[in-house]
């Protein structure tokens, strides 16, 4: 029976994943997927949780290329209906490597978060905007002063959490 055999790898990848046997992990969750679509099982939940688990589990191994790859599908395939993740979308062009539309994305995210005044979500934009800067591709050292000096002017507003990251990051 095909869906057991499906269920059966979804089950094995979540058991070796939690014993942190990542590669193993990996193999049963491909397992699933090859399954899934060569008897065209119809479960998207299941293969969601998929792809959420091999995009951990490559980042665990350190394999970055086949958790980009896997990032970008699910993606493509379950995008949010919610709100708009502007971290991820921008996230999502620096792995393509497009600078240019991130730059122009991440102008039109940055004015919509200070107009919003949720300096929680642009924080964590620009943490994407030091690392370009650190890389020398895209930011200058008065653009990164000026995103300091924004958080800085609103460093009430964040969250304990993203404090620390302020004061560790910036």
């Amino acid at each position: 029976n095909p869906n057991l055999l499906f269920q059966i790898y979804i089950e094995l990848a979540s058991c070796e994943f939690s014993l942190e046997k990542h590669k193993e992990a990996i193999k049963y969750a491909l397992l699933a997927l090859t399954l899934k679509e060569e008897v065209s099982i119809n479960i998207d939940s299941e293969e969601e949780l998929l792809y959420t688990l091999l995009i951990s589990a490559n980042n665990s191994i350190g394999d970055n290329i086949n958790e980009n790859k896997y990032i970008k599908l699910k993606a493509l395939y379950y995008p949010e209906n919610n709100e708009v993740d502007y971290f991820e979308e921008l996230k999502l062009l620096l792995i393509d490597e497009e600078y240019v539309k991130f730059e122009n994305l991440f102008n039109d995210y940055e004015n919509i978060l200070i107009k919003a005044k949720d300096y929680n979500s642009l924080i964590m934009i620009y943490f994407h905007a030091l690392t370009l800067f650190e890389q020398g591709i895209i930011f200058n050292k008065n653009e990164i002063d000026k995103q300091k000096g924004i958080i800085d002017n609103n460093i009430d507003s964040l969250s304990e959490e993203n404090k620390t990251y302020f004061d560790f990051y910036l």
